[in-house]
């Protein structure tokens, strides 16, 4: 999968499909949709798609994971991101959530506008977990959003150091709020204007060596951790911890 990169948006786009039905995200209207990104009026068989799938969990509030597959736009997306979805969808099937998880390929900026607009049409997702350009480094977590609800962000928060110290790397505090403070690409105006009430993390590596399969590996290990710590830690039916 991480060796196949499509230089097209189609084929991209063609490439996730099959992983996610490959993994078991059937092209049930509840569990894989192909969304028309559209902003205009144009027609809806021509426009570029976003790729959702759902994974159901014990109760309906949703955990969203985010990401872009288009290759142009002004935010480019990082294949391996787009990769990651349909795997890390896998690993969550392996015991039940609390949560719904799901998992939104996102064609571009025009894809991005469409999706959190659908969000507006019921009830918000409790958290907005996006991947903007993982694998090279050790991945950094960077969470903002509205403080309103205390309890989820420091949940989010402290669930990424503590997973952060498990791998090795980031533990400090000091250093949890100086990556807070950067400016990944994907978690700029598009997105954030687009969730802009709904807390969310960004998870992003900064430049560094060339993406391995090594890399790779560990990022989705530290992924699929993390989800699984924040399912346990979030509570679904009132958004703060038992």
């Amino acid at each position: 999968m991480l060796r196949i990169n499509p230089s097209s948006d189609l084929d991209r786009f063609d490439t996730l499909r099959s992983d996610f039905i490959r993994f078991g995200c059937a092209t049930h209207p509840h569990h894989l949709v192909e969304q028309p990104a559209m902003t205009g009026h144009g027609d809806p068989g021509n426009a570029p798609r976003n790729l959702v799938c759902t994974l159901p969990g014990r109760y309906t509030p949703q955990l969203v994971v985010a990401t872009s597959y288009a290759v142009h736009g002004a935010s480019p997306a990082n294949w391996p991101d787009a990769v990651l979805l349909p795997i890390l969808f896998q690993s969550l099937q392996a015991q039940m959530r609390n949560f719904t998880w799901v998992f939104a390929e996102l064609a571009g900026d025009e894809g991005v506008s469409t999706f959190f607009n659908s969000l507006r049409s019921g009830p918000p997702p409790m958290a907005i977990i996006v991947l903007d350009g993982v694998g090279t480094t050790p991945p950094h977590f960077g969470a903002t959003g509205p403080r309103g609800d205390l309890q989820v962000h420091r949940i989010l928060e402290e669930q990424a150091r503590r997973i952060a110290e498990l791998q090795g790397f980031g533990g400090s505090r000091s250093d949890h709020k100086q990556n807070r403070e950067a400016t990944p690409s994907l978690f700029g105006a598009p997105l954030a204007d687009a969730a802009h009430e709904i807390p969310r993390v960004v998870v992003y590596s900064t430049p560094g060596p060339p993406l391995t399969p090594a890399a790779f590996h560990h990022d989705f290990e530290l992924l699929a951790y993390y989800f699984c710590a924040v399912d346990l830690n979030l509570n679904p039916l009132a958004g703060t911890p038992d």
